[in-house]
Formats: structure tokens, C-alpha cells, sequence
């Protein structure tokens, strides 16, 4: 899923893939939630997409920095580091 997202960022017409990729991001969601924790992931795979798809240069860096750390808070509390 992700090398798809990321694939489909770089083409001309990425902004109207990023509602689609937000409702795809949405219906999974309650399939594989297990706790609170697992809505970081999601939080941070949905702001990277608002990041690749929608901005660029340091402005996509500084948001893609602030969903990695999503992710690595959720890593961290699941003691997957």
C-alpha cells in the first residue's frame, strides 16, 4: 500500500489520489484496530499522505518528520524497536 501511495505521488493529477487514498485509509482502520495505540499509524500514514500529496520541498519534509514520529511513538510503546 505504501509504494502505491508513494508511487501515485509523484503523477501530475496526485491531488485527486489523495481523497482516495484517505478512504481507503479510513475503511481499514476499524478491520485492524486493537487498542488506542493503533490509531497512531493510521494518524501518521494519513498526514504523510496530506504531505506527499499536497505540499513539497521543506514544508513535506517538516510534515513527513511529524508522522514518522507517530510512528516511532507507536513502535516504542509497543516495544517493536
Amino acid at each position: 500500500m505504501s509504494a502505491t501511495r508513494d508511487f501515485s505521488s509523484l503523477l501530475s493529477f496526485r491531488k485527486k489520489l489523495f481523497p482516495v487514498f484517505v478512504v481507503i485509509y479510513i475503511a481499514i482502520f476499524p478491520l485492524t484496530q486493537e487498542s488506542w495505540v493503533s490509531l497512531l499509524p493510521y494518524a501518521g500514514a494519513i498526514i504523510a499522505l496530506f504531505a506527499l500529496y499536497l505540499t513539497d520541498g521543506l514544508r513535506m519534509r517538516t510534515i513527513l518528520l511529524s508522522a514518522t514520529t507517530l510512528w516511532m511513538i507507536h513502535n516504542i510503546l509497543l516495544g517493536s524497536w
